[in-house]
């Protein structure tokens, strides 16, 4: 029978493989831990499946572009629009006026959603899947992780057991994010939250609610307190 193959992601796959500890990615052979246990490498630590065009761009961005001064100083705009222009195309999705400030990473960009004016913060980091909706206002140095280290095996070392299935965080419309939260994965963040400098996110937030501390917790909420 003749052997079946395809390439998913930049590897090679064959119905008579059998499990290998190396996975070939853009021509090189790999630690296979790199892929997870779902197969699919961290955005980032490898670029196989990059979309045509895009890997140039990607060094672009990171030799010249995100290292431009951020928007809120003299001339921000076109430092702002610059940005916007050479990141968008990378993006999974991207809104109208979207910001990316200074020192943003974003892996590749393929699974990150962004909405109408909404950005990504000076020196933030997103390592997909991460869907953000509009109106988001996000701090400086924020952490948003959908990727974690798998650690059930007490047998072997963390660092040979790969990765866990990515859960996608999304954070929804009108959000607020301060500086140097930390949002893990599966989140959802509700429409209208605030999220106070600082915290930890480990599970979903309430639409309008204010959250803080760490691990975060609901602090107040931003609706009104009916009548009495």
């Amino acid at each position: 029978m003749a052997e079946r193959s395809s390439v998913v992601r930049g590897r090679r796959r064959s119905s008579r493989d059998s499990p290998s500890p190396w996975v070939r990615v853009r021509g090189r052979a790999l630690p296979s831990r790199w892929r997870g246990e779902a197969g699919e490498p961290p955005s980032a630590v490898v670029l196989g499946g990059v979309r045509p065009g895009a890997v140039a761009r990607l060094a672009v961005y990171h030799l010249v572009f995100r290292w431009l001064p951020p928007s809120t100083g003299p001339g921000g705009w076109i430092w702002r629009a610059a940005r916007r222009i050479i990141v968008t195309p990378l993006l999974a999705s991207a809104g109208r006026d979207v910001n990316i400030e200074h020192g943003a990473f974003f892996g590749r960009g393929d699974r990150i959603h962004v909405g109408d004016r909404s950005g990504i913060g000076v020196n933030c980091r997103l390592h997909g899947p991460v869907r953000i909706g509009a109106d988001v206002m996000m701090g400086p140095d924020v952490l948003v992780y959908a990727l974690a280290h798998e650690f059930g095996d007490l047998d072997r070392p963390m660092i040979d057991q790969g990765y866990r299935e990515p859960r996608e965080v999304v954070v929804e419309d009108d959000v607020w994010i301060g500086a140097r939260v930390i949002v893990l994965p599966g989140v959802r963040v509700g429409r209208g939250s605030v999220i106070g400098a600082g915290a930890v996110v480990t599970k979903d937030v309430p639409p309008y609610s204010v959250v803080g501390g760490n691990p975060a917790r609901v602090v107040r909420s931003r609706r009104p307190l009916p009548a009495t």
